[in-house]
């Protein structure tokens, strides 16, 4: 079979990258092709994203991919969600997009809740109410700017605002918008309702539903990179959603967590829960793959053990994770701390306030950074633990599988642990879950992977998923 070229590029809030794939029929040979960083732009009180530097890198991305000699049949993109620009009628963008960052939302808080109660809300859109998210974005700018709503023609995500510039065609992706709280999860369809209670003009195309192809590059950027004919994939293009691509998608007993600064953890369903549980428990009703629900909770990850090397730098203490997970998996250590407590918010060195909380539990105190590690690692493969039987109870499944991706995947203690701790199989990896994700979905939406269990066969056969 001819090899089929692949490009992701996966957008983060700090900074993106792009992997390149082989695909040969039967394996994946990724390598990474360009990397950059990310960040949003203060001007006066408002915070935005520079969506001309982030079209600046795709196209930089694509130029590096094809300095290899090598042809690119797709291109597929992703990012975080909830974040959006405005279009007229002409299809010029009304202003820069602004980031979810921007703490203007928080003054729309009272007309949103005057309306509907946080449950009342989430009842109907699944999704627990944050003022980052798009319903509220979009009362901020009925307030502050009315004018772009006024003359505005079309409202498009991140990922679909880049596709549109790639292709000069406009599409609307299901995961970015069920994160938006203008979303129904139930009819998978735009809540009508909610647009017309806060009077706001539904600005986002009709939903894309699944993986389809967007359109061919534009032939200005043909010409501006050298490409040829490449094709533009709708892919999921929420980034949790499109990590879990790369996590045993055909599997109905396995469990699912990416783990990178934060987790998520989840499974697939059929249809919605929105229970006052759920909602108490912080659940979510997110669109994955396929228009299904991805019922997910997100819980710490390694952002505490990223804030303890932080402060070990300062005090002039280098450790790599490479020591820190070696000398655990080695020496071991059994204290944990309980993430459910405020305590982690409070100033000070993270490594002190971890010792500190310890002495208060009656646990042995950590004494070198690799315990300290194993003490953060425990914690957390205890929430996994607690997360996990409650999905069972919430969900009625019965898991014996936990398939993890993201970074946290390579750490040999966690998994462990996690093994231990909830008596489950583990499957540990990919690694760049996202970019896997991303690309395998290009591949489906192209035919050249047949369905699910495919995809899962070619992603066990290109990385090496660790088993415990």
């Amino acid at each position: 079979m001819k090899t089929i070229n692949a490009l992701a590029v996966d957008y983060g809030a700090s900074g993106g990258k792009a992997v390149m794939a082989a695909f040969d029929g039967n394996r994946l040979n990724c390598r990474d092709v360009h990397q950059f960083p990310n960040a949003p732009c203060h001007v006066f009180s408002n915070v935005y994203w520079n969506i001309f530097n982030l079209f600046d890198n795709l196209k930089a991305a694509l130029g590096k991919a094809l300095k290899s000699g090598q042809s690119v049949a797709s291109l597929g993109i992703d990012s975080w969600a909830t974040d959006f620009g405005v279009l007229d009628a002409q299809g010029n963008l009304l202003g820069n997009p602004h980031s979810y960052m921007d703490d203007r939302t928080l003054s729309v808080t009272d007309d949103v809740f005057s309306a509907f109660s946080p449950y009342e809300l989430f009842a109907q859109t699944g999704i627990e109410p944050h003022h980052r998210f798009a319903l509220f974005q979009m009362l901020a700018m009925k307030r502050d700017e009315e004018h772009i709503l006024n003359h505005g023609k079309t409202a498009l995500f991140i990922p679909n605002l880049l596709g549109y510039f790639c292709t000069g065609h406009m599409s609307c992706e299901a995961t970015q918008a069920s994160t938006t709280l203008l979303y129904d999860p139930i009819v998978r369809e735009w809540s009508q309702g909610i647009y017309e209670r806060f009077g706001l003009p539904n600005l986002f195309p009709k939903l894309n539903n699944h993986v389809s192809i967007l359109g061919t590059i534009h032939e200005s950027m043909r010409s501006e990179t050298g490409a040829g004919d490449i094709q533009v994939v709708n892919i999921p293009q929420h980034d949790s959603a499109t990590a879990m691509v790369s996590a045993s998608l055909s599997n109905q007993d396995t469990l699912f967590i990416s783990c990178g600064s934060w987790s998520v953890i989840g499974v697939y369903l059929d249809d919605p829960i929105v229970t006052q549980e759920v909602f108490d428990k912080k659940y979510n009703n997110q669109i994955g793959y396929g228009n299904r629900i991805m019922f997910v909770k997100n819980v710490l990850g390694h952002w505490i053990i990223n804030q303890c090397v932080e402060a070990w730098a300062r005090e002039g203490v280098t450790v790599s994770f490479q020591e820190l997970e070696a000398n655990a998996c080695k020496d071991g250590f059994e204290s944990s701390i309980d993430l459910g407590e405020n305590w982690l918010n409070a100033k000070g060195s993270m490594p002190a306030l971890i010792a500190e909380h310890c002495a208060k539990r009656g646990m042995p105190v950590p004494g070198t950074p690799a315990q300290t590690y194993a003490c953060v690692l425990n914690a957390l493969s205890g929430l996994y633990q607690k997360t996990a039987a409650d999905l069972e109870r919430i969900t009625g499944r019965v898991f014996s599988r936990v398939h993890i991706v993201g970074g946290g995947a390579k750490s040999e203690y966690l998994c462990k642990r996690i093994a231990t701790d909830t008596g489950f199989e583990v499957l540990a990896g990919p690694y760049q879950a996202t970019a896997i994700g991303n690309i395998v979905a290009q591949l489906i939406a192209l035919g050249e992977i047949k369905n699910e269990e495919e995809a899962d066969s070619i992603i066990f056969n290109s990385f090496a998923i660790k088993r415990y």
